[in-house]
């Protein structure tokens, strides 16, 4: 599991990211890997727009599985999805990025993604 905390408030999209992991588990043909995210936000902030990224994730990746809830000040987005094992962490990334973009800006999201030492790791 690798896991990475930032506490960095954004004034603009009034949402602190709180921390993500990684699971990575798998077998000689295929892998899986999970990642979550956690965002202290409002509930309403989280319904407005977390919501509506859970549908375009669905969309764009029905295989996957993607589930998103809200308790007690924290938004939580689960993404999983099982590949051959060539399948590249960067994706991982990619996809964090996209769902973080609905809670943080540009410069946030970059500074999330730089926080990790896993962006081309192969798995």
């Amino acid at each position: 599991m690798r896991m990475a905390r930032v506490r960095k408030y954004d004034e603009e999209m009034h949402a602190v990211p709180d921390h993500f992991m990684f699971r990575i588990s798998g077998t000689e043909e295929k892998t899986s890997v999970e990642y979550e995210e956690e965002f202290l936000t409002s509930e309403t902030r989280f319904n407005e727009i977390g919501k509506t990224q859970a549908d375009r994730q669905k969309s764009r990746f029905p295989d996957d599985r993607f589930e998103s809830s809200y308790a007690n000040g924290i938004g939580t987005v689960r993404v999983s999805f099982t590949g051959n094992r060539g399948v590249c962490l960067s994706r991982v990334l990619n996809e964090m990025a996209f769902q973080a973009k609905c809670f943080f800006n540009d410069e946030a999201v970059s500074e999330l993604l730089e926080d990790t030492s896993v962006r081309d790791t192969w798995i």
